[in-house]
């Protein structure tokens, strides 16, 4: 086993034991010392059968020799427990570990045979493995691992451990020293000296552990489950891969506490030629929270499997992480990380907008600086909760909390900068101002907070409007605007808000480019405008340091099909303000669409951590799963809470088209429990969960159905992004009711109009008689030559 200083072990004779390094590498000879506690001493017998060879090493809780096992004529592993005679909780937790390891039979886990007395002595027995202990193989590695090594470590271990979960043991104390890899590459999990019953009570109230490698629950003595082997697996996956711990440190409960107060540290800031992918897998190994984590070892062990294929499995941030911001922003760039509350209104309610629209435009302000991580405004809605308690959930260091009063023809504007660590006010400020002064007054708590931070604020000086109109109707439509992205009727009514504020001010740069975004959102729903267009070229024109006017055009071009100058507009938005998850969402529901998954995953994973409660990369990744085939992964996005009408109808409908593609791969699955609800206030929406639902049941798409479903698709321009999409869905519906021919015109329709989504014509299941005609392979080659535009085009961003 591993080679020890006799200094470590005791003063006596020594023996060689011979071994080879991890995977078959030169021979190596480990010198042990052959006495050790209570005198025993190479040829001495324990019970009456097993004959002592050498000292391999000590554990927490005994001491490991080799032995001869005279009666079979074996070599076995002889663990030897710690403890005073009388101590009687110690000999039941050894005990404990006999009946635990026993249950388990697999080849990546150590067997464990017998338990005997000699004396006041007890041991165990179990199975020697002739070669290295994983902490070895890194101090002899120099440090770092081949990743193909690694990916073999941690397969196999994945591969013990979901034998061990499958028996209910959880290890509870999976490090480099319980991990050896013997002399044929065989790797083998050993000392369950801690391990637990999934189904038993913890037998200590204490910590327990190893601090460097135990997860955050056992740090704060809590009961772990089979999640926190995931942490410990990740942790040494960050070891292996890097050479380095993720949790160094002198004091042990230094170390423990560390990943209590910081986010895990990605590997790649260590080791700079990791793939995302698996920097990725080695992150979710290590969440926070148990939810953060992956949520069984088979999901961990298909992740690893696929990165190692070349095949990679999209890794989407845990249940927790979307339903909560994660503790690790992906790009791994220093700085702080921000979170602005939403501002109070402490006057009159129906000014409660005025609130709502300041936080949201700071929120857009600090998102440009590049040494300040911000948290989106979404995701920060949390009332009644204290400042730092409010930070601490988000997982931030520094928030920015505030209040607003109307007073008169004016405001006041309260606004502290805290950190979460220690409640200390880093910051304040509090200003009286006109209404006219409102917006600037705001661009100067934007530039205190980032003095504060030691940052510089970006992005060009704002002159407010003169008018106060100006500001009010701009401050009303940025709220309108929020809450009406899936609603055409109050897209409409927030594109007369911003274009009464226009009027009044036509050249402000923020009027300009909301009001672009708004009217673009409402080209979506059918209609080409010929003032949508030049509304957004005159936001570039007089806004080109503002990212929304970017976010703008790219839509614009989206929605248009004019695909390769969608990427650079939104290149661009990404430079001006990187924490804005709008870009990300759109950049990564064009990568999945053009094939390029492992790409659209990371950005969309990064839009939802920067915006954890927005549907759309949530319904894009469940899409994504769905096209894929992983379907456990589909129904736990699905089961995830969503919080307003427009995140109901969205994966009412996701939910009615990824049952309906997986029912054509398997008709055994059973018939979900739909969203078609009467309270829909939108009837495109209730027609089309209807209809999908409504075939997955019969197989039937009849009238009047069908009519009703080809007049909705009637009223988007046939230029639009909405009449392709309508045509996917209107030939999914024919497919699965075996109306082919009809089916495939759709595609064509689809085809004609612009369509790039090769990754829905390579894997939607309901495509399946289409593909089959001889039609297809020109009309895909048309959309693999649009995705590739894309990819290509994104390439330079990425």
């Amino acid at each position: 086993m591993a080679k020890q200083d006799s200094a470590d072990l005791g003063v006596g004779t020594t023996a060689t034991v011979a071994g080879r390094g991890l995977l078959g590498r030169a021979p190596v000879a480990f010198e042990v010392a052959a006495t050790a506690d209570g005198g025993m001493a190479c040829g001495e017998v324990l019970g009456g059968r097993y004959e002592l060879l050498g000292l391999v090493g000590r554990g927490g809780m005994g001491t490991v020799y080799r032995a001869r096992d005279r009666e079979l004529g074996e070599t076995v592993a002889l663990k030897v427990l710690h403890n005073a005679p009388g101590d009687r909780s110690i000999v039941e937790r050894f005990r404990q570990e006999v009946r635990l390891a026993r249950r388990v039979t697999h080849s990546n886990v150590a067997r464990t045979f017998d338990i005997g007395e000699h004396g006041d002595i007890r041991f165990l027995t179990m199975e020697y493995v002739d070669g290295q202990s994983l902490s070895d193989r890194i101090r002899g590695a120099g440090g770092v691992m081949a990743v193909s090594d690694v990916l073999h470590i941690l397969l196999a271990v994945c591969d013990g451990l979901i034998a061990a979960h499958a028996m209910g043991v959880i290890h509870r104390d999976l490090k480099p020293d319980n991990v050896l890899v013997a002399s044929n590459g065989r790797v083998v999990i050993t000392d369950f000296g801690i391990a637990r019953s999934s189904n038993e009570a913890s037998m200590t109230n204490g910590i327990i552990g190893t601090p460097a490698y135990m997860s955050p629950e056992q740090a704060e003595g809590k009961t772990a489950d089979h999640r926190a082997d995931i942490y410990a697996l990740g942790t040494m996956a960050y070891e292996l891969l890097t050479g380095t711990r993720a949790w160094p440190g002198e004091s042990a409960l230094a170390v423990a506490a560390a990943r209590l107060v910081a986010p895990p540290p990605d590997p790649r800031l260590q080791r700079v030629d990791l793939s995302p992918d698996l920097a990725a897998i080695v992150l979710r190994m290590m969440g926070r929270t148990p939810e953060d984590r992956f949520q069984d070892v088979t999901a961990l062990r298909d992740a690893l499997q696929g990165h190692r294929s070349g095949r990679p499995t999209p890794v989407p941030p845990s249940g927790a992480q979307i339903t909560r911001p994660p503790n690790h922003l992906t790009d791994g760039v220093a700085g702080h990380v921000l979170a602005v509350l939403p501002f109070r209104n402490t006057g009159d309610p129906a000014d409660g907008y005025v609130a709502e629209a300041l936080t949201e435009d700071l929120i857009d302000t600090l998102s440009m600086q590049a040494s300040v991580r911000v948290r989106s405004r979404v995701a920060t809605r949390i009332e009644d909760v204290d400042a730092v308690s409010a930070g601490k959930s988000l997982g931030v260091d520094v928030v920015v909390e505030g209040h607003v009063r109307r007073l008169g023809d004016g405001y006041r504007l309260t606004a502290r900068l805290i950190s979460v660590e220690d409640g200390f006010q880093l910051w304040a400020m509090r200003r009286e101002a006109r209404e006219a002064d409102l917006l600037s007054t705001l661009d100067d708590i934007a530039r205190g907070i980032a003095n504060a931070l030691a940052s510089t604020l970006r992005g060009p000086v704002r002159q407010s409007p003169a008018d106060p109109q100006a500001i009010d109707l701009y401050l009303r439509a940025r709220v309108a605007l929020r809450d009406a992205w899936h609603d055409k009727a109050l897209l409409e009514a927030a594109v007369l808000l911003f274009e009464a504020a226009r009027a009044c001010a036509p050249r402000d740069a923020h009027i300009l480019s909301g009001c672009a975004m708004a009217r673009v959102r409402l080209e979506f729903f059918g209609g080409r405008s010929v003032e949508t267009e030049q509304v957004t070229e005159a936001a570039v024109l007089v806004a080109p340091d503002v990212a929304e006017s970017w976010i703008a055009l790219a839509l614009l071009r989206l929605y248009r099909h004019d695909m390769p100058r969608v990427v650079p507009a939104l290149r661009k938005a990404l430079a001006l303000s990187p924490a804005l998850a709008r870009p990300h969402e759109i950049l990564g529901r064009l990568l999945l669409e053009a094939g390029a998954i492992e790409e659209a995953t990371t950005l969309l994973a990064r839009a939802l951590e920067l915006d954890p409660s927005t549907i759309e990369p949530r319904w894009d990744l469940t899409r994504a799963y769905a096209l894929l085939g992983t379907w456990s992964r589909v129904d736990a996005l699905l089961a995830l809470e969503t919080s307003g009408d427009a995140a109901d109808r969205m994966f009412a409908l996701t939910r009615a088209r990824t049952h309906l593609w997986h029912k054509h791969v398997d008709p055994r699955i059973g018939e979900p429990a739909f969203d078609v609800r009467d309270n829909f206030d939108t009837p495109s929406f209730k027609l089309m969960v209807g209809t999908y639902h409504e075939i997955a049941r019969t197989g039937r798409f009849e009238l009047p159905a069908r009519e009703a479903v080809i007049a909705l698709h009637a009223t988007f321009d046939t230029t639009s992004r909405g009449f392709v999409i309508g045509r996917q869905y209107h030939a999914e519906f024919l497919l699965a009711s075996s109306h082919h021919e009809e089916g495939l015109d759709y595609i064509r329709q689809a085809v004609r109009g612009g369509l790039a989504d090769l990754a829905w014509m390579d894997h939607c299941p309901l495509l399946d008689a289409a593909r089959r005609s001889s039609q297809w392979p020109a009309l895909r080659d048309i959309v693999a030559a649009r995705a590739r535009g894309i990819v290509e085009s994104a390439a330079a961003t990425l």
